[in-house]
């Protein structure tokens, strides 16, 4: 379902079955301003937020890449649908409640500007085989609301981006990280 709220385009699945494999969530979107449909007035928006829920429940959908400018993974966003793989843009900064709770999960990269992953963001995402940040310092600055909402939990492997196909097996914390926060271990 598309609607306009203040020139913004709000995508909204009608149906979430629909969605099936791999899907992409575009950086801009293309809107005709125009009331009149026999004239054109196409303006570029980007695309900057996906709406709650907008694809829970998606049981055949597998895979998602996020292109650049969203910046916030919304309230359960991807909850009992049957991602496996997805590939977040650096732009995000916040994950919010539940967004990929109860999914078959099995890899994820967290883009270093991610500051917020919230309560239950990974819960029970049994399948999360690995987990890749951009560095030990990136980890270290995440505020996680509890112990569901770090994917660490879960993971059977820490990666780090500069070494992305070796696992983690011992961590040094540098000297330059100032503060560990709340369940980042």
């Amino acid at each position: 379902k598309n609607s306009k709220e203040d020139g913004v385009k709000v995508i909204q699945a009608q149906d979430n079955e629909s969605y099936s494999g791999s899907y992409i969530i575009p950086s801009t979107i293309t809107v005709n301003m125009s009331n009149d449909p026999e004239v054109e007035d196409n303006r570029d928006f980007p695309v900057t937020k996906i709406v709650e829920r907008a694809f829970q429940s998606a049981k055949n959908l597998t895979d998602v890449t996020i292109e650049a400018n969203i910046e916030y993974i919304e309230y359960e966003t991807f909850r009992y649908s049957g991602l496996k793989s997805i590939v977040l843009p650096s732009s995000v900064k916040s994950i919010a409640l539940s967004a990929f709770a109860d999914t078959p999960l099995t890899s994820i990269n967290i883009p270093e500007n991610v500051n917020t992953i919230s309560n239950n963001a990974f819960g029970n995402c049994n399948q999360l085989q690995s987990v890749t940040f951009a560095n030990v310092q990136a980890l270290c600055n995440i505020t996680f609301w509890n112990t569901n909402s770090n994917p660490l939990y879960y993971a059977k492997q820490l990666f780090f981006a500069d070494a992305p196909t070796t696992p983690v097996t011992d961590l040094t914390i540098p000297g330059e990280v100032k503060t560990i926060k709340k369940y980042a271990f």
